[in-house]
C-alpha cells in the first residue's frame, strides 16, 4: 500500500499588498501517512513551515498553496 500524505493549509486576511493580495495561505503541516501501526513522519522542516502563498481573494491564496503541495507529493511518487 502507498503511503499517504495528510496536510493542512491555513489561510487569513492580511493588509492589502502593492499587487493587490488580500489573503495569505500558509502550509501549516505536512506529514506522510505509512500506514497503521507507523508514526507520521513530518516532512517540512520547521524553516520552511509557513511558507506564504497570496492571493487577491481567499481561495485563490489556499488554491496556490494547495497546487504546490499536490505538485510536491506527485514527485515523491
Amino acid at each position: 500500500m502507498p503511503d499517504k500524505f495528510n496536510y493542512h493549509i491555513s489561510t487569513e486576511q492580511i493588509q492589502q499588498l502593492p499587487g493587490g493580495e488580500k489573503f495569505v495561505a500558509k502550509v501549516t503541516r505536512l506529514v506522510r501517512n505509512p500506514g497503521p501501526n507507523h508514526k507520521l513522519v513530518p516532512l517540512l522542516p520547521v524553516n520552511d513551515i509557513g511558507h506564504e502563498f497570496w492571493g487577491k481573494t481567499e481561495r485563490e491564496a489556499y488554491a496556490k498553496a494547495e497546487a504546490d503541495v499536490k505538485k510536491w507529493i506527485a514527485e515523491q511518487k
